[in-house]
């Protein structure tokens, strides 16, 4: 079956694998937990009856006209051990403040990787990775780019876009 993950416990520690058959990460599902490592499963690429299906969505539609957003709509804020966060290639899209309020907890920074197979290519949402203490950023082909989307990385030491991206020219 298909289902939402809600909340990680918030006494979890180390490191997290999210299974394949989670379809929708809502925000604060890892807020303020202690976590190290999220890793998302992937698809078999020979299992073509479920490979890139379904698509797998970070954080929710969010009001950007709000003043607490980042915290409310943030999906891994506040968590003070997170190094990294790596995404498969069935992701769809990573809504608005997903990383919100990262930037002041975690002074060793975060890498956040995004498989480069992309089965479809990435939508960035407004604020999707924004304001963030992230070192390292692999992204996906890309589909759409909302406003601010990878504003304000002041720490970003790594950066890599494939060439297959649609919407850059390298």
């Amino acid at each position: 079956g298909e289902y939402d993950l809600l909340y990680c416990p918030r006494g979890k520690t180390g490191d997290v694998t999210i299974p394949t058959s989670i379809v929708q990460v809502s925000p604060k599902a890892f807020y303020g937990v202690a976590i190290s490592n999220v890793y998302f499963a992937e698809f078999d690429k020979n299992d073509t009856e479920h490979y890139g299906k379904p698509l797998l969505s970070i954080g929710s539609i969010a009001d950007t006209t709000g003043i607490n957003n980042a915290d409310t709509y943030s999906v891994f804020g506040l968590c003070p051990n997170l190094k990294t966060v790596k995404f498969p290639s069935h992701v769809d899209v990573v809504y608005a403040y997903a990383f919100g309020s990262i930037a002041s907890y975690n002074s060793s920074g975060v890498s956040i990787i995004f498989n480069q197979d992309s089965v479809n290519g990435v939508a960035f949402k407004m604020n999707a990775i924004r304001g963030i203490h992230a070192t390292k950023l692999i992204l996906p082909p890309v589909r759409e780019i909302g406003s601010y989307s990878f504003a304000y990385l002041s720490a970003l030491e790594e950066f890599e876009l494939p060439e297959s991206s649609p919407l850059i020219e390298i």
